[in-house]
């Protein structure tokens, strides 16, 4: 309408490094809030046999999480959406070293799954299921696909804060609904999306499908403690965003997640692949 394209959010959703307090009582660990500790705490899980970090990177999406993460944790969500943005440049020095610093030093100490481009999220997820991993970066979606007589054993916490003079900012996707631009029905549509979006309607998402829901007007108390936990985790935070493929293009995205895949093969590489990349953000963006 007018030239421009409206968006109707209805719910959203956290993410956050979910973990296995079972795993973690063992050894007297506490979910870590810094850095060094969350690094400490990845130690002594590989030394005692655990795999510290599964993920599944079949489908590129969750590797772009760490680097959100990171970047956010390092540089702050101001520089990381500008460089969402276009603004910023790839080959910034600031961005090697959110590779080479905090990145690298992950999957070059063994802390991730090995083999993770072999397996989907969920199929990274039995890892954590079946104990042999212990933590996931990961959307709160997450428990939806853990068994429910496993539910007791699956917590979450705080992306760990790398610079604590920076701004935090995380990720919260928000989904919601569309009228395509060649609708059929459009006016009936509308109505349809003004009662998707009413507070009477987004009450009973939040009652029976236990999303987290967009409309100020909604109960809050019907929210189980752990998502009562993840909203004040988000109100703490100074900057909400989106996720990686949404904050940026999706032609910047996918040459994006595509470079993250590769440094995810070799760490070494990173340097000329952030090259191929800002040559990327200037034909998107500087050509525009």
């Amino acid at each position: 309408m007018d030239g421009k394209q409206y968006f109707l959010p209805t719910s959203w959703y956290w993410w956050a490094v979910y973990y296995r307090p079972s795993i973690f009582d063992q050894y007297g660990l506490e979910p870590p809030k810094t850095w060094d500790e969350f690094l400490q705490v990845c130690e002594t899980l590989k030394q005692n046999g655990f795999t510290p970090l599964t993920i599944g990177t079949k489908y590129r999406w969750t590797a772009a999480a760490w680097f959100d993460y990171l970047n956010m944790r390092v540089n702050g969500p101001e520089f990381h959406i500008n460089l969402m943005l276009g603004t910023e440049k790839y080959d910034d020095p600031r961005v090697l070293k959110v590779f080479t610093d905090y990145w690298a030093p992950l999957i070059e100490n063994g802390y991730f799954l090995e083999d993770a481009a072999a397996y989907s999220w969920q199929e990274g997820l039995q890892f954590m299921i079946d104990g042999s991993a212990a933590m996931y970066l990961m959307g709160d979606f997450v428990r939806d696909s853990f068994p429910d007589e496993l539910e007791d054993d699956l917590d979450f916490f705080q992306f760990p804060i790398i610079d604590p003079s920076v701004p935090i900012g995380e990720d919260a996707p928000t989904d919601g609904y569309f009228i395509a631009a060649d609708a059929q029905h459009p006016e009936e549509a509308k109505a349809l999306l003004g009662f998707l979006g009413s507070v009477e309607m987004q009450q009973y998402f939040a009652e029976k499908l236990r999303r987290l829901s967009t409309h100020s007007g909604v109960d809050v108390s019907v929210f189980s403690p752990q998502q009562q936990k993840g909203i004040a985790m988000m109100q703490t935070a100074d900057y909400v965003a989106q996720f990686y493929d949404r904050d940026t293009t999706p032609e910047m995205a996918d040459e994006g997640m595509n470079g993250f895949m590769e440094f995810w093969d070799n760490p070494d590489s990173i340097a000329d692949i952030l090259a191929r990349l800002e040559q990327v953000r200037q034909e998107i963006f500087e050509s525009e």
